[in-house]
């Protein structure tokens, strides 16, 4: 009986391990490692954030660049539900998010900044625009810091890294190359140059696949020269089809551009996907009054003045560099290349229903320029909404001895606060700017004046 008992006990260790090797790859199977996504499906996403290096300054003079020590540090969390696909040309799949974290907290010389989404508009749309992700929020326009936050500066979107998996199967051990694409929209690059990420299946299970990713990348982001060298890896959920957490550390040595000073640094990046919860913000009844499609209003930046008397709109091309109560900097790129630059001022505050006159206004314009002016080509007044006067000077000159054209603008509301555009680009940049300058300076919008009252 005992010897009987023992041959049964051994047959079924012997059964289980025959099951467990079952379950599990070979080194010649080949698994296909692709991500199934249906419209209304929804998952929870974390993504933690943090980098340490330096950052570059301008040249002072003859002197070397100054290094300032920056650190970084991020938190996301939301909900997501994927959307149907859309009609839109260049829209590759969509989604819809709520945002329940989103801070962003950086520290520069020991000078600490925090970034958060407005609770206006946590509810996000996320749509693969052209191998990018692009964002916004039904509720309307981001500022440029929650653009930079959601969007301009944000690599490894959860709408993006199910491309990084190869397309057709492969075996234990097998690397391939993602597509320039993938990688492209993955590391939030406006150019890629440079490929050379391999991703190799590492390692199988019966529930996962483990993905080891290593490589050097090149392009441009953020209008600067960028090399980034990868390491890191993927898990693969083969129950559900879906990667399940991806932890990368990415070096990087980004040249200075026109929007941003040089960095040197390093991040790590953890992103952790949980399937099985509910998306209350996120159910059917919900949304059905929400225009889920981006619009004319919804795809722009928005610029509020610190103290609150003006605020306009202009498109996601421009970025915000220096600003203060009184003034702000914004530099137009295409695709990395400087296109023109802006620089809005507040100006004398006149009586109420009164502004600065045409005449004065071109004198203004022609002792600030000097001797780099050269032409006025053209000047008027321009439509306004009731009680609001614009007027346009457009000047031809040099800028650091190359041929320039600035377009000069002046706006006034109806309790006499004014405000100055100025632009000014290469005369080969007229054609591609068009009226730009005029949709912006158009939208802007002055706030009623402050009222004390007595009242409680």
């Amino acid at each position: 009986m005992l010897y009987r008992d023992a041959w049964f006990r051994a047959v079924a260790v012997l059964g289980t391990i025959a099951v467990a090797v079952s379950s599990v790859c070979t080194a010649d199977d080949r698994i296909l490692l692709r991500e199934q996504s249906q419209p209304g499906e929804t998952m929870s996403v974390t993504l933690d954030y943090s980098a340490r290096g330096d950052l570059q300054g301008p040249p002072q003079g003859d002197t070397k660049p100054l290094l300032h020590k920056m650190s970084a540090r991020a938190q996301f969390a939301f909900d997501e539900k994927v959307l149907p696909a859309s009609g839109a040309r260049g829209v590759q799949r969509r989604a819809v998010r709520y945002y329940t974290q989103s801070a962003v907290e950086s520290t520069v010389d020991e000078k600490r900044t925090v970034i958060d989404l407005r609770q206006p508009i946590r509810l996000i749309v996320c749509e693969l625009r052209d191998n990018r992700a692009f964002l916004f929020s039904p509720a309307g326009p981001l500022t440029s810091e929650e653009h930079g936050l959601l969007e301009a500066d944000a690599a490894f979107d959860n709408i993006a890294i199910g491309d990084l998996l190869p397309t057709t199967p492969v075996a234990t051990g097998q690397t391939w190359k993602p597509t320039d694409a993938a990688v492209r929209a993955t590391f939030n690059l406006s150019q890629l140059s440079k490929n050379e990420i391999t991703a190799k299946l590492d390692q199988v299970t019966a529930a996962t696949a483990r993905i080891a990713l290593s490589g050097n990348i090149a392009g441009i982001t953020s209008g600067a020269n960028t090399q980034q060298s990868v390491t890191g890896n993927l898990i693969f959920d083969r129950q559900r089809n879906k990667i399940s957490a991806v932890e990368v550390t990415l070096t990087e040595e980004r040249g200075a551009s026109p929007i941003a000073w040089g960095l040197s640094a390093q991040a790590k990046f953890v992103l952790r996907r949980t399937f099985a919860a509910s998306a209350d913000r996120l159910k059917d009844d919900a949304l059905d009054q929400i225009p889920l499609e981006a619009n004319d209003v919804t795809t722009q930046l928005v610029f509020a003045q610190p103290d609150g008397q003006y605020r306009f709109y202009y498109p996601r091309g421009w970025h915000i560099g220096s600003h203060t109560p009184r003034s702000a900097v914004m530099t137009m790129l295409d695709n990395g290349k400087f296109v023109s630059e802006c620089h809005v001022l507040a100006a004398k505050t006149v009586a109420a229903g009164t502004h600065t006159s045409p005449e004065e206004f071109r004198n203004q314009v022609q002792t600030a320029l000097g001797n780099k002016f050269q032409q006025l080509l053209q000047e008027g007044e321009l439509p306004a909404p009731k009680g609001q006067w614009m007027y346009r000077l457009a000047v031809a000159g040099t800028s650091n001895g190359k041929p320039s054209v600035w377009y000069y603008h002046l706006a006034a509301s109806p309790q006499g606060n004014q405000v100055v555009f100025i632009f000014r680009m290469h005369p080969d940049q007229i054609d591609q700017f068009g009226a730009l300058d005029v949709a912006m300076v158009s939208s802007i919008e002055f706030s009623a004046p402050r009222t004390v009252s007595n009242s409680k």
